[in-house]
């Protein structure tokens, strides 16, 4: 069942999956696959960086990968290779809306088993991330990202929000070019707005407020940094909210469950649900009728609750054919919360009762 509480909020810790990550830094392996890849002179991204994505191939065996910026294809051979080399199931999913012409030919000429693993897409990443949640069926699939699409402070922040509300508990994503201000910016903008994801710049932890002085410090005598972003493994809601969705094929779903995790809080949080019915194929035929209904309910979370049970309205008679209902909860702490987060449920954060 679905499980929530609320909890102080505060700077990302050094769990097991953290010292993980951080430890990829020292390890003898990382520092033997970048003197490797420093004598690729095609690799337009930094060889230190490169070896990381490498090494957490390696030992986390991502099994979905996702890299924004494809450009020449270089960096996306290397993490295939990893991968074809670890020779387990997973995909790597690249995309580049200016390299149509020129990635699909690149792409074509590897090996069978490192081109077999990966899938080009000539997207803007705003309409890819979109495209991942149709192929892979659910809100959560990311094990591994790499941006490095458009640097601009509005995309990078898009890019970064949008791929760590995608990406599994203990996933990893890393960003490129944060020696460039607005880049820069967009991940403090992130770290403030979710301080549970711990970040790592050059092996060591920091947070919004020492960001830029290490990044600095960092590009100063390389002339580049990048980063390395971890999500928490709890399922965790700050003031920012969330949006969770859940598609059934119940013609009548008459009661929302949402399931927390270690309630031990007099807390509040705020719900927005919406129930909305879409006929099959209406976005292609415009055939059919579409009902919806929302409202907001505030969830009091009181002792050991472990979950909350929203009534949810009949639909009307006049719903014809067949379709499925989307219900949708937007969920974050009420203002008497403040400083405080909810933490979801991983396994199923929203169910229903027919």
């Amino acid at each position: 069942m679905i499980r929530v509480s609320l909890r102080s909020s505060g700077k990302g810790k050094m769990t097991p999956i953290v010292e993980k990550y951080k430890n990829i830094f020292t390890s003898e392996q990382y520092l033997n696959t970048h003197l490797l890849l420093q004598k690729n002179t095609a690799l337009l991204t930094p060889a230190s960086e490169v070896a990381y994505l490498v090494e957490v191939i390696n030992q986390f065996r991502p099994k979905v990968v996702y890299e924004i910026g494809s450009f020449f294809c270089e960096t996306t051979k290397v993490m295939a290779d990893a991968m074809a080399k670890k020779a387990y199931e997973g995909t790597l999913h690249t995309t580049d809306p200016y390299g149509r012409e020129r990635c699909p030919q690149i792409i074509e000429k590897l090996p069978e088993k490192i081109k077999s693993l990966i899938k080009y897409y000539p997207f803007f990443s705003m309409e890819m991330i979109l495209h991942l949640k149709e192929i892979e069926k659910k809100e959560c699939f990311l094990d591994l990202t790499f941006i490095d699409g458009n640097h601009d402070l509005e995309y990078a922040l898009f890019d970064l929000i949008s791929v760590s509300n995608a990406t599994n508990y203990g996933g990893c994503i890393v960003i490129d070019n944060i020696e460039n201000q607005p880049t820069r910016l967009a991940l403090k903008t992130f770290l403030n707005l979710f301080p549970w994801w711990t970040c790592l710049l050059d092996g060591e932890v920091v947070d919004a407020c020492s960001l830029n002085e290490k990044a600095e410090s960092i590009s100063s005598y390389q002339g580049y940094s990048w980063a390395v972003l971890i999500a928490p493994q709890d399922n965790i809601i700050g003031f920012a909210g969330k949006v969770l969705r859940l598609k059934i094929s119940d013609r009548n779903p008459t009661e929302l469950i949402i399931n927390f995790a270690d309630t031990r809080t007099e807390k509040h949080a705020l719900c927005e649900v919406e129930k909305t019915y879409w006929p099959f194929n209406f976005h292609i035929t415009g055939v059919g009728a579409v009902t919806e209904e929302k409202h907001i309910i505030k969830i009091s979370l009181e002792g050991q609750e472990t979950s909350k049970h929203v009534t949810l309205m009949k639909p009307p008679q006049g719903i014809v054919g067949e379709g499925y209902w989307v219900v949708e909860a937007k969920i974050f702490p009420a203002k008497d919360a403040k400083g405080s987060f909810i933490v979801l449920d991983c396994d199923s954060p929203l169910s229903v009762h027919s």
